[in-house]
């Protein structure tokens, strides 16, 4: 039953991803918040009926205890459903950070922190352009590349 709510969550997302952050809080709040609401009904009638210290038990007692941070996503359109892109890039960036340290010569070190530095900065430019903000300058963005 769960997995029915949190799937028609997914499903309002896949719509609401390509509108602006004002159109995506306004359709999350109109068509998500109630299936939220169904959610939370479901997990607190479940949670009287599964042993706490089971899997299921925990995963309900996690997200009911979780509940208001849950819900914050509703309310801003530049929030996601879930963090999966943040993770992904921390986790490229990881990935990096261990080659530099395990496997670059230290003579390329340098070398290899520049371009470090250059695709954080398009991970970061990727994710601007991906959430409509405004705030990022071309110009200024090609005057710190230079630096570089």
């Amino acid at each position: 039953m769960a997995l029915n709510y949190i799937q028609s969550l997914y499903a309002i997302e896949k719509k609401a991803k390509s509108l602006t952050p004002e159109e995506r809080q306004h359709l999350r709040v109109k068509k998500a918040e109630p299936v939220l609401q169904q959610l939370h009904e479901w997990l607190s009638k479940s949670a009287k009926t599964v042993t706490p210290k089971s899997k299921i038990g925990v995963a309900i007692s996690y997200t009911l205890n979780q509940w208001e941070k849950l819900r914050r996503y509703l309310y801003s359109g530049e929030l996601g459903i879930d963090n999966n892109v943040t993770e992904r890039d921390i986790r490229l960036h990881r990935l990096t950070t261990r080659l530099l340290i395990y496997k670059v010569k230290p003579a390329r070190k340098d070398h290899f922190n520049l371009k470090l530095t250059i695709l954080s900065l398009l991970i970061f430019l990727r994710w601007a352009v991906r959430n409509g903000r405004r705030f990022v300058s071309w110009d200024l963005t090609m005057k710190a590349l230079k630096r570089l």
